[in-house]
């Protein structure tokens, strides 16, 4: 989380409070300096991507028409 910090001069959680309720609720833990999912994180990550996705993500991904 601190190559985050000297990257880009902000707190990670601050940009992204979604990984602190990622935590709070057991899905995700630091070690080391790094935030990881949990075993039961990574069982619901087909989930957790997702909810991460920024807004133009989202957009670009309604857009996709699949074929």
């Amino acid at each position: 989380m601190s190559g985050y910090r000297t990257r880009f001069g902000s707190e990670v959680v601050a940009d992204m409070p979604e990984l602190l309720l990622l935590q709070q609720s057991g899905l995700a833990a630091v070690a080391d300096g790094r935030l990881r999912l949990t075993e039961w994180g990574l069982e619901r990550s087909d989930v957790v991507g997702p909810w991460l996705y920024s807004e133009k993500a989202r957009e670009r991904i309604e857009a996709y028409e699949w074929r």
